[in-house]
């Protein structure tokens, strides 16, 4: 059984690998010994006083769903490997594969992501300029942009404002981001890959009607790179992921990131009063898709003149006619995440 534990250990090295036996999800070794403090799980041993000594611990597989969340927020990746044929019919060792790689930028589950934006980010360096991709798998939001240098205030200021879970660049890419980052191949950057990985993905013949054709266009790296690795933890095609938009910041106020902190527009300063922040006092909102609306709306104000009448017109129809806001917000309440539940 051990043998086949390495084995698929060797796929997912710097995962936590959950392997099913029996009705448990069992973890061994240097995996057990990370987790277990984490989980609040005794360690265990298989062979215990024997000279080949596996620490071990495991959770119920009914309950596995939970005890991932935790990992998972605390920034660590989990491999879930489940038997893949009937026991009863199996010859020798069982059959198991992993069947869902879990990462804190791909996640999909309530438990893992709450009601907030659950964005990955995908960077890519060349020379001084980086190509960047945000994908949200939760909801299929998919957008690129581009930094100057790897130092650009910009940069630190977009991960203050859409706070990604996780980052991926390519292997041995020496960038601070403070936030948990992946290296993978740097092949899934590479352009010709990923522009033929995208066209594919949303059925066209090019990415011009997405305005990305310049040749060796680094988004366009960032965003192959983006999507591959999500449909690889997820172990499927994203076809929730319909479009791919060029994120336009003259649109907005750019808020950076001293200045979201400063004037506490997400989180208060004040250690004692969690609450006492823009977002915590405007945050009304009966629906998830409402929450996060209003957040990207507060951290990115607009700009065109036009647009912020509009806006400010439909606030007022609405606070104008108390009896169809209160019957709207009952039916908002009782709505369900229909973003993630299409996802």
């Amino acid at each position: 059984m051990l043998e086949q534990y390495f084995e698929i250990k060797r796929q997912v090295p710097d995962a936590i690998l959950f392997y099913r036996l029996g009705d448990f999800y069992e973890m061994f070794y240097e995996d057990a010994e990370k987790a277990a403090p984490i989980l609040d799980l005794v360690l265990t041993a298989r062979g215990k006083g024997q000279e080949h000594e596996a620490p071990m611990c495991g959770v119920p597989y009914h309950a596995a769903e939970a005890y991932i969340a935790k990992l998972i927020k605390q920034g660590f990746r989990v491999a879930l490997c489940d038997q893949v044929e009937n026991p009863a019919e199996a010859k020798g060792i069982v059959k198991r594969e992993v069947v869902r790689v879990y990462t804190p930028g791909t996640a999909t589950e309530s438990l893992i992501v709450e009601r907030e934006s659950c964005y990955l980010l995908s960077l890519v360096l060349n020379g001084q300029s980086l190509g960047a991709a945000y994908l949200d798998v939760s909801t299929g939001d998919f957008f690129v942009t581009s930094y100057a240098r790897a130092d650009d205030a910009r940069l630190h200021d977009d991960i203050a404002r859409f706070v990604p879970r996780e980052a991926i660049v390519p292997r041995e890419t020496a960038i601070e981001l403070h936030i948990p980052t992946t290296m993978v191949e740097p092949s899934l950057f590479e352009f010709a890959g990923a522009h033929e990985y995208l066209s594919r993905h949303f059925g066209t013949q090019s990415l011009r009607g997405f305005g990305l054709e310049a040749p060796d266009d680094l988004r366009v790296g960032a965003a192959g790179a983006a999507l591959r690795y999500a449909a690889a933890s997820h172990k499927k095609s994203l076809d929730h992921v319909r479009s791919l938009r060029l994120d336009n910041e003259s649109d907005y106020l750019q808020l950076d990131a001293a200045t979201l902190a400063n004037l506490e527009v997400l989180e208060s300063r004040d250690t004692g009063r969690p609450r006492a922040s823009l977002w915590s006092v405007m945050n009304a909102t009966r629906s998830a898709m409402g929450a996060r609306t209003l957040r990207n709306w507060i951290t990115r104000p607009l700009k065109q003149r036009e647009a912020i009448f509009d806006r400010h017109d439909a606030v007022d129809e609405l606070t104008r006619s108390r009896a169809i806001l209160e019957s709207m917000g009952q039916r908002l309440a009782s709505i369900a995440d229909l973003e993630r539940l299409a996802s």
